[in-house]
């Protein structure tokens, strides 16, 4: 809304004033709702397979996985308002398989020290939301499954 954009650019103003390169940007929700379909694809997969994004992406299947997901949550995005930049979606998992093979994003981190993971704030927010609004989300909804599964077997003890 008006004030909240009228916050964040006098927010950047102090902070880059301060000497921190800061910037408003009117189209934040794009930017998370990107942000949040690439994390619901690859946070999960990595963890679920104790791999770190290259090897996933370099599998044409694991990648459609991936690609499917991502644009299942895309698809959710648009029944809220928002519409991602799939293309820009694409090159950041082209990037991300170039540039950052071996990152360990944070649910694969969790997985490995037994703790409880962020999939409830992704894909079950992704699920949730879709549901809400008529839309399908069954990729999304498997992933969820498998990690709250994973989540319950190291929780027990």
């Amino acid at each position: 809304d008006p004030a909240t954009v009228e916050m964040a650019v006098r927010l950047a103003e102090m902070l880059s004033g301060a000497g921190v390169d800061a910037r408003g940007n009117p189209d934040v929700d794009r930017v998370i709702w990107a942000k949040v379909s690439f994390n619901c694809a690859m946070n999960s997969l990595c963890a679920l397979l104790g791999l770190t994004p290259g090897p996933v992406l370099d599998s044409d299947e694991l990648r459609g996985v991936a690609v499917a997901t991502a644009m299942e949550s895309c698809d959710v995005a648009a029944a809220v308002g928002i519409e991602v930049d799939r293309d820009g979606l694409m090159r950041t998992l082209d990037h991300v398989r170039r540039e950052h093979r071996q990152h360990k994003p944070s649910m694969l981190v969790d997985f490995q020290a037994s703790r409880l993971t962020e999939i409830d704030a992704l894909n079950g927010a992704v699920v949730a939301l879709g549901a809400a609004h008529g839309v399908a989300t069954p990729r999304n909804q498997t992933l969820l499954a498998l990690v709250h599964a994973r989540e319950a077997e190291y929780s027990k003890d």
